[in-house]
């Protein structure tokens, strides 16, 4: 039993110890009070509802819960004139038919909500003012079968918020049947500049009718940066990102886009995990090192005026098609985006999705919208890894591409833009259209890579022809077509090549060594090959060039080194009987053999067209002859124009030796030889 003295002396030391605390700036627990009837306090009061509470806390106060709750909610907004924090102190508020919390809050300040679980609908935060923002951090959202949102975040009626949202978890499941449970959306963010980071959501439901759609993130008219979270509805929209403009406003103010940052962050939707929409523009998505996946749609989906960018080793983004895109620009710098459908189909849809099948998916919408297409890097992945095509028949001279990098794993195909892959690296064939005109196709580790010649060089290439480099000059010959260039790219040296096709040949200063190139054409009077030479010089050990049978060879500023002869032009190969007369023209250059620089043989005197040699401005160099004929091969014609020929560098050389029945035309020419 106490006496009166220790009673007094207990009083006295908690007197002391109060006394202690204050002198020390440390405050009595507020929220510590003996009765526990009521649901919340604040400044040593107790109140019987949050709302209570929260209208009587003042500036710099905390609410505090005291006690698990039930249907203690919030059907209009409380407003709140003051920076105030509410603390859940690990407490449950249980509230099926409305908000828990519904604040409207003044301008310029903050209300923070934290430490706890809302079983039910949770939270709604509007602004009241300019510069109002909330906070909700280390808050749990675990709602069940209720008429969604759980989460609102601003409204359409009212000024921006500015919200920070850090470890929450939100959870909305539905398991209830009728319409007002369908097609809704656990996450609602309106006229907002919110940051959400160490997000979780997750969202879905089944009845006995089926799925339950439940959308995971509605986002209009908002920026938003999302970090570090992880974003999921396993029967609706993963995420869905709205602009607040029209499409002219889109179009005409582009530096006041909405804005929507993924970091480090997953988000996975039953149909799509990210989509815009066709009718509210004016967005700015940029995804990095994040994981974005759609069931039954699209990655994203995105068919509004607007900017989406992608990018970061770590981001991955898959779907029937990874990326669809009907309006806007994309610009893609990494990451892997991949097709899950199996099969490829598109299909016209004037307002939706059009193709499956394709990692990134180019297709206009129905509005006629500006598309252009930038991709610097990335692996792409699906029947089709870059598919382009107007499936409206809209105008399409505003649809652009641009390829400068990147791995396809799948075709490329485009109906309507061309000369946009000026890098990258295919698994499969590369359509020369699409190749810019300062790029080629070269074969590197067993992939078709498009870059530039020096880039084909370094892997070996030694010729272009139309936008596809070889590794040998045989390769390109046996390419080419009639009207096909033939560039060179670095000195080359070849065995014996057989060329049977017309084409043009640029040694591009560059020279051919080694072996004979063999101009064999056909044998039929009527038909014939052409093969032009220039810019270039050939060496040769025997034969440099070697020509017969109907075909044509003109060159242009050549130079000719042989061994033996610079130009041959035979009466017969092989005992071909069908031999049909050459034609050689020369521009410049110079042929030079150590035995003759030219031999021209005719094929006879039953045929009517005689071989022939027309050279301007050339000079011929040989050993023994300059330029000679063959005394039982008759019917040649050679004219020559300013040039030079030249014999004597052996015994007995003689400038031209003309022995057959034919016709030789000189003007203006020096003719040199011993003999």
């Amino acid at each position: 039993m106490q006496t009166a003295k220790t009673k007094g002396i207990l009083l006295l030391l908690l007197l002391f110890t109060a006394s202690l605390l204050l002198a020390l700036g440390l405050a009595l627990p507020r929220h510590t009070v003996s009765a526990q009837s009521g649901v919340a306090t604040v400044n040593g009061q107790t109140y019987d509802s949050f709302s209570a509470a929260l209208a009587a806390a003042e500036e710099g106060d905390t609410v505090y819960l005291l006690k698990d709750t039930k249907n203690n909610w919030m059907p209009i907004a409380v407003t709140v004139d003051a920076n105030i924090t509410i603390d859940m102190g690990e407490h449950t508020s249980e509230t099926p038919n409305g908000f828990s919390i519904y604040v409207k809050i003044a301008a310029g300040k903050t209300v923070t909500i934290q430490n706890g679980t809302f079983a039910g609908k949770g939270i709604k935060a509007i602004a009241g003012g300019e510069g109002a923002a909330v906070v909700i951090q280390d808050v749990k959202i675990d709602a069940k079968d209720v008429i969604a949102p759980a989460l609102q975040i601003g409204s359409a009626d009212s000024l921006p918020i500015e919200a920070t949202v850090k470890d929450v978890e939100v959870s909305v499941h539905i398991t209830a049947t009728g319409p007002a449970y369908q097609n809704k959306t656990a996450v609602d963010v309106i006229n907002a500049d919110a940051l959400l980071e160490g997000f979780t959501l997750n969202a879905g439901g089944e009845n006995a009718e089926g799925k339950v759609v439940v959308n995971g993130i509605s986002a209009t008219n908002s920026d938003m940066v999302v970090k570090n979270s992880t974003i999921t509805s396993e029967t609706g929209l993963g995420f869905g990102f709205f602009g607040g403009m029209t499409e002219e406003e889109a179009k005409a103010d582009t530096a006041n886009y909405n804005t929507l940052t993924l970091e480090n962050s997953s988000v996975s939707g039953y149909t799509f995990a990210l989509s815009g929409n066709g009718t509210k523009h004016g967005t700015s998505v940029d995804i990095q090192n994040s994981t974005l996946s759609g069931t039954i749609g699209a990655g994203i989906y995105h068919p509004q005026v607007g900017t989406l960018t992608v990018g970061g080793a770590k981001t991955k983004i898959s779907g029937t098609s990874g990326i669809e895109l009907r309006a806007g620009t994309l610009t893609v710098s990494g990451g892997e985006i991949s097709a899950t459908a199996e099969t490829f189909e598109a299909l016209p849809n004037e307002a939706g999705s059009t193709i499956d099948g394709a990692a990134i998916a180019v297709s206009q919408h129905g509005y006629d919208p500006d598309i252009a297409v930038n991709i610097t890097g990335g692996t792409f992945k699906g029947v089709k890894a870059l598919y382009e095509e107007d499936l409206q028949n809209e105008d399409v001279s505003n649809i652009s591409m641009a390829v400068t990098g990147g791995t396809y794993e799948g075709d490329v195909e485009s109906e309507n833009v061309t000369g946009f892959i000026s890098g990258g690296t295919f698994a499969g064939a590369v359509d020369t259209s699409y190749v810019a005109d300062d790029s080629v196709i070269y074969e590197k580790d067993g992939s078709n890579v498009v870059g530039s010649e020096k880039d084909a060089v370094a892997a070996g290439a030694v010729a272009v022809v139309d936008n596809t480099a070889y590794t040998t000059l045989e390769a390109a010959i046996k390419s080419a077509t009639e009207g096909d260039t033939i560039q060179l790219l670095q000195d080359v040296t070849i065995g014996t090549i057989i060329a049977k096709n017309s084409f043009t040949l640029d040694l591009n200063t560059y020279e051919i060594s080694g072996g004979l190139l063999y101009i064999s054409g056909s044998t039929a009077a009527d038909t014939g090959i052409v093969v032009s030479i220039s810019n270039g010089s050939i060496n040769a050990a025997d034969y440099g060039i070697l020509i017969n049978n109907n075909a044509k060879l003109n060159l242009c500023d050549v130079v000719i080194d042989s061994q033996s002869y610079g130009i041959f032009v035979p009466s017969k190969v092989n005992d071909d009987t069908t031999v049909q007369p050459a034609a050689i023209s020369i521009q410049g250059g110079s042929v030079n053999g150590d035995d003759s620089a030219m031999v021209i043989c005719g094929v006879g005197d039953g045929v009517a067209t005689p071989t022939k040699l027309i050279a301007n401005g050339t000079k011929f160099t040989g050993g023994i002859y300059g330029i000679s004929g063959n005394g039982s091969a008759h019917n040649t014609y050679i004219e020559l124009n300013d040039c030079s020929v030249t014999a004597g560098t052996k015994e007995g050389g003689i400038g031209i030796y003309h022995p057959q029945k034919g016709e030789i035309v000189i003007n203006g020419s020096e003719i040199t030889g011993i003999d």
